[in-house]
């Protein structure tokens, strides 16, 4: 997790006990479903506007290392 995301979400789990889904660096599920859609498709794209080229390439490696691991 980055830094900078770090304060923002203690302050809202202090605040109210939930974590912000608004914020790029914040995967829901509904973000990572979008990563396997069309990138064409409005869902992708809005994912990619919320979290970027750099993060969705993150977030990719993630699943594809994770999915290895478990084989």
């Amino acid at each position: 997790m980055e830094v900078d995301l770090v304060g923002s979400i203690i302050e809202s789990l202090m605040k109210d006990g939930t974590i912000p889904e608004d914020i790029d660096g914040v995967w829901t599920a509904s973000d990572d479903k979008a990563l396997n859609a069309r990138e064409a498709s409005s869902r992708f794209q809005d994912m990619l506007m919320k979290h970027g080229d750099e993060r969705v390439e993150k977030r990719r490696k993630y699943f594809r290392d994770t999915a290895s691991e478990s084989d």
